[in-house]
Parts: structure tokens; C-alpha cells; sequence
């Protein structure tokens, strides 16, 4: 297997926040809410805790140093009163953003979109079509009375960029 050349390295940060309390229907809006205050990414996991209560864990990769925002969530929203801050190296390749023509042949004629798909810079055949564009291609079809599942559609994304990358 070629390994990448380029593996960039820089400081990222994690906020590990255990609850034993939260109602579990309010889990997505916290989600939105850590988006909106500068989260990275947030990955929720469902755990048993103390005394056998059904708990989550909440990881949140932020900038490093803290945020005000993220943390008033935490206490607020989340109504913790502690969680763990922690240091580490975020590891990654550099990436960019195409945007491409792709068609799809229903009963009502061929449908053009311009779809964005991320690529790794020395692996182009490696790529991931953006899930907006593919949510828009899907709405678009559904409203032509045309259904292709998310999964269609991006099999599909891949297969036309790559034919028109060779």
C-alpha cells in the first residue's frame, strides 16, 4: 500500500463531558448548539453509568485553549458541572474541494447538478462527496417523482467524477 507523503500535524483539543441526566430527545439540539458555539465535530455516545442509569459520553473537538460558548453549553445545556479538557495532536492530510457537473437520466430527461466533493490533494481518486450536495441532488429528484436512495446517489457521484478524471 503507497502511504501519503504529506501527514500534517497540529494542536487540537477534546472537551470529554460524562452525563448520567440528560433527557435523551434534547441530544440533538445540544449538538446544533455546540456546532453553532464553534465545535469542530461532536460524537455522542450512549453508556451505562453509576448505579445503572443510562448516561452519555460527549466528545467535542474544539480549539485548543477552551471556549466560553462550548463550556456555557456544557453547564447550561448540559447541566454539567465538570468535564475533561484534553490536550492532543490532531493528525490529517491535506484535503481539498471540487466542485463538479454530474447528471442523472430519469424519465423526464437527463438532470444536471454541481455537486462539491472533498479529495485528498495526492490521492485524488480518494474522494467523498459532500453529504449537502448529495441531501440537494435527493431533493431535487424526489421533487421530479424520481427516487435514488443517498446511497445511489453517491455511487453515483463517484463513479461519473472518476470516469471524467481518467
Amino acid at each position: 500500500m503507497n502511504m501519503l507523503q504529506g501527514i500534517y500535524e497540529k494542536p487540537g483539543n477534546i472537551i470529554l463531558v460524562q452525563t448520567d441526566h440528560v433527557q435523551g430527545e434534547i441530544i440533538g439540539t445540544i449538538i446544533g448548539d455546540l456546532y453553532e458555539a464553534g465545535a469542530f465535530n461532536v460524537q455522542v455516545i450512549p453508556t451505562i453509568t453509576k448505579k445503572n442509569r443510562p448516561g452519555y459520553l460527549f466528545f467535542i473537538d474544539a480549539v485548543p485553549g477552551g471556549n466560553p460558548q462550548i463550556e456555557s453549553i456544557i453547564i447550561h445545556e448540559l447541566g454539567a458541572t465538570g468535564w475533561h479538557q484534553i490536550s492532543s495532536n490532531h493528525r490529517h492530510v491535506e484535503t481539498e474541494i471540487w466542485e463538479r457537473e454530474v447528471r442523472f437520466d430519469t424519465s423526464e430527461g437527463v438532470l444536471h447538478f454541481t455537486v462539491l466533493i472533498k479529495v485528498i490533494k495526492e490521492k485524488p481518486k480518494v474522494m467523498r462527496p459532500e453529504h449537502s450536495s448529495c441531501l440537494a441532488i435527493r431533493e431535487a429528484l424526489h421533487k421530479k417523482g424520481v427516487v435514488f436512495s443517498l446511497n445511489e446517489i453517491r455511487q453515483s457521484i463517484i463513479q461519473q467524477v472518476t470516469e471524467t478524471q481518467s
